[in-house]
């Protein structure tokens, strides 16, 4: 089967339905600061662009994001990849001269 290709609304209503299953099951109410990147990030700003999953860069990705995102996965026929959460901690970013 071919994977499922995720546009613009597809995207924001997954993260939608995310964050209400953190909302309603993390006790702690913690706040994950993420940052989305790769294809996913430019079908969020291109109604005509796709992608199979969504890649964000993460401060953590703690236990409850996971289960968020598997719950998520599951309600809506996804594979449990469809969220990539890379963690910060082990990337080092150079910014290189425009000139």
């Amino acid at each position: 089967m071919a994977p499922r290709k995720l546009g613009r609304e597809e995207i924001s209503r997954l993260f939608g339905e995310t964050d209400n299953w953190l909302v309603a099951n993390d006790p702690k109410g913690q706040q994950i600061r993420t940052a989305i990147c790769g294809g996913a990030a430019i079908a969020m700003m291109n109604t005509q662009r796709v992608s199979v999953d969504v890649d964000i860069f993460s401060d953590e990705t703690p236990p409850e994001l996971r289960a968020a995102i598997k719950a998520v996965a599951d309600d809506n026929d996804l594979p449990t990849d469809w969220f990539e959460a890379l963690s910060l901690e082990n990337i080092e970013i150079t910014l290189l001269p425009l000139s």
